[in-house]
């Protein structure tokens, strides 16, 4: 699958919008591969949409924020996970945590983790950021 991915990705007729949600699935593979556990995907919240919720190998209780990028013209993916974005990230980890209480796993921690895909020529770069914010 991330050989797919991968392939949508570099493709330079893949749309925007493609392009971020194959970045969000090669995101989640690529932590799967890590013994990770996806728990859900794209949960939308009145304060914006959680990417992915994974449960790491450690039992982390892992909020995930994918950004992809083509080019680097207004930054790297990362620096796109502003002080406002993280604030409403971390008031959607709260609800979600508050509505799922008797269906979420047992975790011994929660962390909030920035994944940055970055697609360069015939060439795709991940760089996972545990505890961004």
């Amino acid at each position: 699958m991330l050989t797919h991915c991968r392939a949508v990705m570099l493709d330079p007729c893949t749309s925007a919008k493609t392009l971020g949600t194959t970045g969000e699935q090669y995101a989640a593979y690529s932590l799967i591969g890590r013994d990770w556990h996806l728990i859900a995907s794209n949960w939308r919240t009145r304060y914006g949409e959680i990417d992915l919720i994974m449960l790491a190998d450690d039992l982390t209780l892992v909020f995930v924020e994918v950004k992809t990028r083509r080019t680097t013209r207004f930054g790297a993916p990362e620096e796109a996970v502003h002080a406002a974005k993280q604030a409403a990230l971390r008031k959607a980890g709260r609800l979600w945590l508050s509505q799922r209480r008797e269906n979420t796993p047992y975790y011994r921690g929660i962390r909030f983790d920035v994944v940055s895909i970055q697609v360069r020529g015939s060439d795709v770069d991940l760089r996972h950021i545990p505890g961004a914010f």
